[in-house]
């Protein structure tokens, strides 16, 4: 399943963020989170992510994300682009996760 999140990442919209990748992780086989349209990444965006990983482990179901220079920056300066599977490209993180197609 792939997620596409545009636009502003931070503490007003990270709980409709939250509750959309929950219900997700919930019924999909994998996840992709595509924030490439993402302009700004708070750090309740982080908490999301950190979140996301936790749940998606208790599930076991395997997720990505690709994301923009506002979300690879802070992910790199906080060492946490090294503990999430952050990848360059959708495409990549698609074929981390073993989607076959992004729809």
């Amino acid at each position: 399943m792939l997620a596409r999140v545009a636009g502003e990442v931070d503490m007003v919209a990270v709980p409709a963020l939250r509750r959309c990748i929950d219900a997700k992780l919930r019924v999909a086989r994998s996840l992709v989170l595509d924030l490439t349209a993402t302009r700004y990444f708070g750090a309740a965006g982080i908490s999301a992510l950190l979140r996301t990983d936790e749940l998606a482990a208790a599930l076991d179901v395997p997720w990505a994300l690709a994301g923009s220079r506002a979300v690879r920056r802070p992910l790199l300066v906080t060492g946490l682009a090294d503990h999430l599977p952050l990848h360059d490209t959708v495409d990549d993180a698609v074929a981390a996760v073993g989607l076959l197609t992004p729809a």
